[in-house]
């Protein structure tokens, strides 16, 4: 079994891992608001930005973050993973990360690796003739579209149920929490989940999320940087407290 390394990053790969994240949020930001002058060449107008505007700038930031550290481990240990997500308005991100890797090209030349398919990119999620908001089956790689109040969980588990060889990590998003029920909270997280990652203004602020039978799964606060460690966050169980708003990773 791999040992887990206790060491910092060394410089150079945490610059390049940084340089990746920062790259990817903004495809993600550039998703979401843009419609015109992808590179932000000229000075930002109000035709710019698009009129109707969906996805959750709040929860993409972490998935993005989670990806990239993902990446770095399946290129050290020769890992077989896969990331399921469980907020549906984290879709930029997903997408984001697979046409920075190539991937996304692959499959739809089209959207090209330069400013016209950037712009094509940015135009077409969330717009009429272009891509759904969430990561929908047009996403390469996807066989979990979030959102929906949730059933990442149980997606996570059914994965690996005939392929005991991959790692399914899942992203419990914040209509999941709302009503996550599981026999044994530890015994899950252990399994399959990695974080609760919730932002604030998700749900009205997420009162009684998690609840389940009464109980409080509760994640760690932390603030969102890629020099800290990233650490995996297992429930545990409290009293019902009187609300809840955390981002589960570090």
């Amino acid at each position: 079994m791999n040992k887990i390394n206790q060491k910092p990053l060394n410089a150079d790969l945490l610059k390049k891992m940084d340089a990746y994240w920062r790259a990817a949020n903004y495809l993600s930001v550039g998703q979401i608001y843009l419609y015109d002058n992808p590179l932000l060449k000229r000075t930002i107008k109000r035709e710019h930005i698009k009129p109707r505007l969906l996805g959750h700038w709040g929860t993409t930031p972490g998935l993005n973050f989670i990806y990239v550290h993902l990446n770095r481990l399946i290129k050290e240990q020769d890992l077989n993973v896969i990331y399921i997500t469980g907020p549906g308005h984290g879709g930029p991100g997903l997408i984001a990360n697979t046409y920075l890797e190539g991937t996304y090209s692959e499959i739809y030349p089209n959207i090209s690796q330069d400013e016209e398919g950037m712009k094509k990119l940015f135009k077409q999620f969330s717009f009429p003739g272009g891509i759904p908001s969430h990561v929908a089956p047009e996403t390469p790689g996807s066989i979990h579209e979030g959102g929906e109040l949730g059933y990442a969980l149980a997606h996570a588990y059914g994965a690996v149920f005939d392929n005991p060889d991959l790692i399914a990590v899942c992203v419990v998003g914040d209509g999941e929490a709302v009503g996550l029920k599981v026999p044994d909270p530890v015994l899950a997280a252990a399994a399959a989940g990695v974080a609760v990652h919730i932002d604030g203004d998700g749900l009205g602020g997420l009162d009684g999320a998690g609840e389940g039978e009464g109980e409080q799964d509760e994640a760690a606060h932390g603030d969102l940087r890629l020099g800290q460690a990233c650490r995996i966050v297992l429930p545990f169980r409290q009293p019902k407290p009187a609300g809840m708003s955390a981002v589960a990773n570090e």
